[in-house]
């Protein structure tokens, strides 16, 4: 066992014996970080979301989830702050244990295209009317102790 993974494993420990009494915080070592390839998405063309989740560290990161999914994108409209993607404001994830390993100063991609529509439409590639949206991802660990939140990344289609 890593350094790094003795003590996050500690810290989980140790934050699950406190009962929620103080708020998350992602785990040291880790950065989650949202881009897109084109802010201003015409009708009819596409833009690509990349969210990537780094290992800042030179030891490798192993991090373990109750589910499927383990970064999660998510695509609000502006001003109101509903979640237009993905419909109904969650992903369907398999009830499965699921582990994510991250080299030393690895990364792991994870990509959402999206496309200008005059309607939204249910689609695995989510067409968005015109407005202004913000695009983020959360890391879906199954402990409630290790939360991670990347910044929004503002997209306008037009």
């Amino acid at each position: 066992m890593t350094r790094f993974s003795f003590a996050l494993a500690l810290s989980v420990a140790s934050a699950s014996t406190l009962a929620c009494a103080s708020a998350p915080e992602a785990p040291d070592g880790l950065s989650l970080v949202a881009t897109i390839s084109r802010s201003t998405i015409p009708l009819g063309d596409t833009a690509t979301l990349s969210f990537r989740l780094k290992n800042l560290t030179a030891d490798p990161i192993s991090l373990t989830f109750g589910s499927s999914c383990q970064v999660t994108p998510f695509i609000e409209l502006d001003g109101n702050g509903v979640v237009v993607y993905p419909l109904g404001g969650s992903s369907a994830c398999f009830t499965v244990i699921t582990t994510l390993t991250l080299p030393g100063y690895g990364e792991h991609i994870v990509t959402q295209t999206v496309r200008g529509d005059a309607v939204q439409q249910a689609s695995s590639i989510p067409s968005l009317p015109p407005a202004t949206y913000h695009a983020y991802a959360v890391l879906e660990h199954n402990s409630r102790e290790i939360q991670l939140r990347s910044p929004s990344v503002a997209f306008v289609v037009q």
